[in-house]
């Protein structure tokens, strides 16, 4: 309507219909889609996606934590290495977004090297006799 209300100003007013005309067709599709809306928002709200959403997030974070503390833990052990692979692996099996968006990456693969340096010099030791 705004187009429309400035070419009115003209004095060929040239385009001013079709301007309307297009105004029209705009105006009647607003009823439908605010219905549409409408019921997506209903659908959703029934669903309940949103809170299984949130309950995934959590858990992912939670999973996130949980893998990040096994993987910093200075282990004393090989079993420590076993279930700090045990932990990686658990995390793999996030979708690949996941996995590439953790911020604690760097210091995770750290903590596996330092545990397989110390796991690799602790048997050279136990096998020089």
């Amino acid at each position: 309507m705004r187009e429309a209300d400035r070419k009115s100003k003209f004095k060929s007013q040239r385009g001013m219909k079709s301007e309307l005309l297009w105004a029209e067709r705009e105006k009647s599709r607003i009823e439908p889609a605010r219905a549409y809306w409408s019921e997506v928002e209903r659908i959703t709200a029934l669903s309940g996606i949103e809170d299984a959403q949130a309950t995934e997030t959590a858990a992912r974070d939670a999973l996130r934590e949980l893998v990040g503390a096994i993987l910093i833990f200075e282990e004393q052990s090989p079993m420590g290495l076993a279930i700090k692979a045990q932990a990686l692996t658990a995390f793999i099996e996030l979708p690949p977004f996941w996995q590439m968006a953790n911020p604690d990456a760097p210091k995770w693969m750290a903590g596996l090297t330092a545990t397989l340096a110390r796991q690799v010099n602790a048997t050279q030791v136990v096998q020089k006799p």
